[in-house]
């Protein structure tokens, strides 16, 4: 055959090609015009043999992966959790909704279930303050797809993620988006969660207005792209600082935990206390978003009061206040601890003779919910003479010391 005549064919044979198996990654045409070989189409549900991310390492949205499956099938491979609750405590919803179409409890279901929610929501107010709504809402790093998960998914959650004290949960009930078909006598109905205390799954009548904690889900497909290393949420053995360390504000470190979950590691107190004393707060506040007293709650807790301050004047003198507004070395992001946060300080520095402490009494970002019969509501503080922890009424007025603190 003549050269002309065989790049005459070619261009034939690709141009023939071109039109046949349009939509294919690639076309080849042999030099001896032989044969023509086509690769896969690249829709499908197929993933790579070894998935980029495995249980318990960090997502692209910056929380835990929890659950891998075989393939991208459903358009999705891996779920992740938050990497932390949404503030605060919901109803699974407000008013009466139609149960049927929310049966379903199965790993896959909790998208679907929450946008049944969100569905139903359209004719009740949009369903401010349920679970599955404040779970559609909520955004963190640029990721907005997230939501409520089914009751199996919560289990998931709970035996690959808290059971390995991973992830930052309390022992506390969690709601899935699953409920039980129908209502109770009262016209309650019944939704499912789980008790992470102890891993016990029962559905509950009033869910309508018993309220529990909510960590939002989110699923993603397995792009078969070659991802950076991720990290896992243990981090290596040996810090940059250990406790009782001059941090990189000029304070003391007086708390460390193994990751950097929440982006932080380190808890860092100021060097002295701020000079005075103060009351918790001046006017009266909504106590039901400050009862945490766990370790890494005392920024929200802050978060909580300098919000409800805007409509009290900026909350001028608050104990969270002054904490909120301290700055030392070029460092603004101080906080008034919770109560754990409180006692680490107690406990690993004044009890060493490390921090310049009183044996006085201050004050933690924690209260106990409700008001006494006077209209005072009660906070929470530590007498650094003794330990001793207390919650005390009148916390509109009495003044404490405070020793703000920040995370790292």
């Amino acid at each position: 055959m003549s050269k002309v005549k065989r790049v005459i064919m070619q261009i034939v044979l690709l141009f023939s090609a071109s039109i046949i198996f349009s939509g294919c990654t690639t076309v080849s045409v042999s030099d001896d015009s032989s044969s023509v070989r086509t690769a896969a189409p690249a829709a499908s549900v197929s993933a790579p043999a070894s998935p980029v991310y495995k249980v318990g390492q960090v997502g692209p949205a910056g929380g835990l992966i929890f659950y891998v499956k075989a393939n991208n099938s459903g358009g999705w491979r891996y779920m992740e959790a938050a990497p932390e609750d949404v503030y605060g405590k919901f109803p699974l919803a407000r008013e009466g909704i139609n149960t049927s179409d929310l049966l379903e409890r199965t790993i896959g279901q909790g998208l679907r279930n929450t946008k049944e929610y969100m569905k139903q929501a359209e004719s009740k107010g949009g369903g401010f303050g349920w679970a599955a709504q404040v779970c559609d809402e909520y955004e963190v790093n640029g990721y907005d797809d997230w939501f409520l998960p089914s009751l199996d998914e919560l289990n998931q959650v709970y035996g690959n993620l808290h059971q390995k004290s991973l992830g930052g949960f309390f022992n506390d009930w969690y709601w899935s988006s699953t409920v039980k078909q129908g209502y109770d006598s009262n016209g309650w109905f019944v939704g499912s969660g789980q008790n992470f205390a102890d891993g016990s799954q029962n559905p509950y009548d009033n869910a309508n207005r018993i309220e529990y904690r909510v960590r939002p889900i989110r699923q993603f497909a397995d792009d078969g792209k070659p991802h950076a290393a991720q990290p896992t949420s243990t981090a290596a053995a040996s810090g940059l600082y250990k406790v009782g360390d001059t941090g990189p504000a000029g304070g003391i470190i007086f708390y460390i935990k193994d990751n950097d979950m929440d982006n932080w590691r380190y808890l860092e107190c100021a060097p002295a206390d701020i000079e005075g004393k103060f009351p918790l707060s001046r006017e009266g506040i909504r106590t039901i978003n400050l009862l945490e007293r766990t370790i890494g709650w005392g920024l929200r807790n802050t978060n909580e009061y300098m919000r409800q301050a805007k409509t009290k004047g900026g909350g001028f003198g608050w104990a969270a206040q002054v904490c909120d507004e301290y700055e030392l070395n070029g460092f603004d992001d101080w906080f008034l601890p919770c109560m754990d946060e409180l006692n680490q300080m107690y406990g690993v520095l004044h009890r060493r003779g490390l921090g310049d402490f009183f044996n006085a009494w201050y004050w933690s970002s924690t209260v106990r919910q409700g008001y006494d019969s006077n209209g005072w509501f009660a906070g929470r503080g530590q007498n650094f003479e003794n330990g001793s922890q207390d919650p005390y009424d009148n916390s509109n007025r009495i003044e404490y010391r405070v020793r703000p603190i920040r995370q790292f």
